[in-house]
This record gives structure tokens, sequence and C-alpha cells, in this order.
């Protein structure tokens, strides 16, 4: 029988439920406003690729922090033992997925890593020996896709072109002048945004770095950059032999006249991407 992660959504609702109406039948009290900080909540639930084991996220309120509070749990998918936290109760964690073996268990947490970033930093956990602290892959960053064979991790990120020559001043004067003025000229369209405040411009890739694809071996190695599209690439999806990979992105990005119209996109591990539309329309979540 194959299950599916809506039915095992289910399971853990109707458990945390029925847990609630027990604990509410054994003190015999009305709902009281305090009780908000003892309600427990379950979801993003990930199934193992053998189907034995289940992760998932509980997310709790901290009173005395005033913040929420979410960490991954494992349980046996047949209902037998109790379930156990894997990651640490100092930092949150969400987002748990499995790599198509089973040996690792990813997920996203605010834990610092080595460099000091902390923000929605990708972290992993060996599943294959008893439990150990979870660790970061050198040259990863952002959401990392594990191609079908287990041998590569595809990710975008953020990725500046050189930088622009040294400007130079037709006179002495001029330099001055230049240097002198310490306000900023904005020329583009949306400039602003409510509670960001003042936007780089969308049309400079030296402002607003685009998301290039990069490939890297899950084993060791150095990530390599496979697209120099100098547009968001995203929305990656692997072939199914774990030689090719589909993405969507903009190429009139640039373009503050242009509505979204994102086309799809196919890259080999050794080749150049190649454009699959360009018809106008706006593509997505390719598979």
């Amino acid at each position: 029988m194959r299950v599916h992660n809506s039915t095992v959504v289910s399971w853990i609702t109707l458990a945390a439920t029925f847990a609630a109406h027990g604990l509410a039948a054994q003190e015999r009290r009305p709902l009281a406003l305090e009780d908000y900080y003892r309600l427990q909540d379950a979801g993003s639930p990930a199934l193992s690729p053998d189907g034995s084991q289940v992760a998932y996220v509980v997310t709790s309120v901290l009173e005395e922090d005033n913040r929420r509070h979410s960490e991954i749990r494992l349980a046996d998918a047949d209902g037998s033992g109790d379930p156990l936290r894997v990651t640490s109760p100092s930092f949150s964690a969400s987002a748990p997925r499995w790599i198509p073996d089973g040996r690792h268990l990813v997920f996203t947490s605010n834990r610092p890593g080595p460099d000091g970033s902390s923000a929605g930093s990708t972290w992993f956990l060996r599943m294959d020996r008893p439990a150990g602290e979870a660790f970061q892959l050198p040259g990863l960053g952002g959401s990392p896709v594990f191609s079908p064979d287990g041998r590569w991790i595809a990710f975008t990120r953020p990725t500046p072109p050189p930088p622009p020559p040294e400007r130079t001043y037709a006179s002495d004067f001029e330099r001055r002048t230049v240097e002198r003025f310490d306000g900023r000229v904005y020329n583009w369209m949306n400039y602003r945004f409510d509670r960001r405040g003042y936007l780089p411009d969308p049309r400079d890739p030296n402002a607003t770095p685009p998301r290039e694809v990069y490939l890297l071996p899950s084993e060791d190695g150095e990530p390599r950059q496979l697209t120099e599209l100098g547009v968001d690439a995203s929305g990656l999806a692997w072939s199914p032999d774990s030689r090719q990979l589909a993405f969507t992105a903009d190429a009139h990005q640039r373009d503050e006249h242009s509505y979204e119209r994102a086309d799809l996109w196919v890259v080999d591990l050794d080749r150049e991407a190649r454009w699959l539309t360009d018809d106008g329309y706006n593509y997505s979540s390719p598979a």
C-alpha cells in the first residue's frame, strides 16, 4: 500500500486532536486563554524513501519569548514507538526532506553556521547511523535539489557579475562635484516598497545579482556554475536519468515595461542552457 503525504498529515492531525480532547476530558475544566500556549501544531510531513519513517515539524508558541518555535520530529510510519526530536531545541527548524537514498535528512534552520549566517540556512542530518550533530555542506547555497541518482545537488544563488570599471571624469571639477553629492538618484519605476524602503535598481545586475544555477557533487567537491543567464532561474527539476535540469527564467526580467513571462529552459550537466519556450506566456513549476 502506498501512503501519500496527505494521509500522513491526517494521521498527525488526528493524533494531536485526540490528545487535546483527552487532556480536556482528564482535567474537566473550560478552555482558558492560557491554553493557547499549550497547543502544538504538526505539519510538513516527509515520508522516508523506504516508507518506514516520517519526519515532520511541530510548532509551538513560547510565551516568555513571545515567538513561535518549530522543531523536527521523527516517527515510525506504522505508529509504533514514540516520536523523537532530531533537531536542537535551541534553534527553530523546518522544511524537512529526504535525499533519494534516505541516508540524510535535509532541513532549514536559523541556527548560525560556520560563516555566521543563520537565516534560512540548509542543514543535514545523517540517518544511517546513531543520532549525530547536524552539519552543512561547504559551497552549498540556496535550497538543494537532489538528483534521482543521489550524485548531484542543484541549487540557485545570487551571482554578481564582474564589477564595473572605475568611473572616469572629464575634469577634476566634475570629480569633486560627484564626490560631494551625498544624495541618491532613483530613475526606475518600482523604487520603493512598504516596510522595505528604497529598492535597488532591478535593471542593474550589480545592484540585483541574478540567481544562477549551480551544481555540487553530493559526496565531495566544489560547486560549478551551470548557467550565465543574467536573470533569476527558479523551479529546478531533475530529469529521471539525472543528466538534465529543467527550470524557468524570465529573459525579459530587466525590462521594466515587460510583464512576467518566464519561459521553460533545460540545461545538460556539460552544455549550455537551452530555451524551450518563447511565446509570451508565463510558465512555472516544471517537472
